[in-house]
């Protein structure tokens, strides 16, 4: 999601704030990486879909084991 799209005040105008969200029932077992690989994956990721120009300026990992229970 680019976040920044929503909410234009949460970037300066030449940047752009992404939100990846990785995991879910798909994916449970993400949750045992280190926040590191998970930062990683997430920036491959980004790279995949909108090829980087740059490394982030910041970046947070927040992680939500129970966030969306597998059904």
């Amino acid at each position: 999601m680019i976040e920044s799209n929503i909410f234009p005040q949460r970037a300066g105008l030449d940047q752009v704030m992404l939100r990846v969200l990785l995991g879910g029932a798909h994916h449970p077992q993400i949750i045992n990486d280190t926040k590191e690989q998970i930062l990683s994956k997430a920036i491959k990721e980004i790279d995949t879909v909108y090829g980087l120009k740059a490394q982030p300026l910041e970046t947070f990992v927040q992680l939500w084991p129970k966030a969306i229970p597998a059904i």
